[in-house]
């Protein structure tokens, strides 16, 4: 449904029609990148692994630190996101290759594995942060009831 000021209604509340197209694109993003991933992993030839694949390896870990910084602004968020997953890729690049250990395949799980890990990082952060403002808003409620 949408409202005549352009906004559409979602989930209880009201979220601009832009939001709306962003998470579609990020969903859009995101489903690209595992097919990407998935080419990679069984080793498809195709021309479109190579693109697919590397779109994985900015964007999967670039989203999940993106989703860390909830209080930067999206310049900042973009910025700090997309130097991460750089960072994040050549690390696991170069400890593969000191290792011995280069392959494709593994490069990809393992890059999977680490945004996997910071995406339940911000998840364990957003659980606790809810839970200190309940306990917090709950006090707050019982003290203002004995009045």
């Amino acid at each position: 449904m949408s409202t005549a000021t352009g906004e559409s209604r979602y989930s209880g509340g009201y979220m601009r029609v832009s939001e709306t197209l962003s998470r579609w694109a990020i969903g859009v993003v995101i489903a690209a990148s595992i097919a990407g991933a998935a080419l990679a992993l069984v080793g498809a030839q195709t021309p479109a692994r190579l693109p697919l694949a590397l779109l994985f390896l900015l964007a999967v870990p670039g989203l999940a630190v993106f989703s860390l910084f909830r209080g930067f602004d999206v310049l900042g968020r973009v910025v700090i996101a997309g130097s991460a997953a750089l960072v994040i890729d050549m690390a696991i690049a170069e400890v593969m290759i000191a290792t011995g250990t280069w392959s494709p395949r593994l490069g990809i799980a393992l890059v999977a594995l680490v945004s996997a890990v910071i995406a339940a990082t911000r998840m364990l952060i957003a659980t606790r942060l809810d839970r200190r403002l309940a306990t917090s808003d709950g006090g707050s409620i019982s003290g203002n009831s004995r009045r």
